[in-house]
């Protein structure tokens, strides 16, 4: 028999992403994030549960592999990089035809 579970291993100290279908009340869903965190896999229980830890005065919780994201850090962009690589404009790219 198939698991429908993901078949992913995933070691201590490995940061994610929870799913928290929970909404805050008097906000839409559509507005908000499913994706809380990043918390970090304590310790593997099984082949389909990790404890996980997120803040610092919370207690690990343990969770299911199907309700983690794998958190891959901030992206290596920034403004600064952005605004160096200017995009150019029509004006700069027509040539004087006379």
């Amino acid at each position: 028999m198939m698991s429908k579970a993901s078949q992913v291993c995933y070691k201590d100290g490995d940061k994610f992403w929870l799913c928290n279908l929970l909404c805050t009340k008097g906000q839409s869903p559509k507005f908000q994030s499913p994706w809380e965190g990043p918390y970090t896999v304590v310790e593997r229980v099984s082949s389909v549960t990790y404890w996980i830890w997120g803040r610092r005065k919370a207690l690990p919780k343990v969770i299911h592999v199907n309700h983690l994201w794998q958190y891959h850090g901030p992206g290596q962009h920034t403004w600064e990089d952005s605004e160096e690589q200017s995009p150019t404009t029509d004006e700069d790219q027509t040539e004087d035809p006379g």
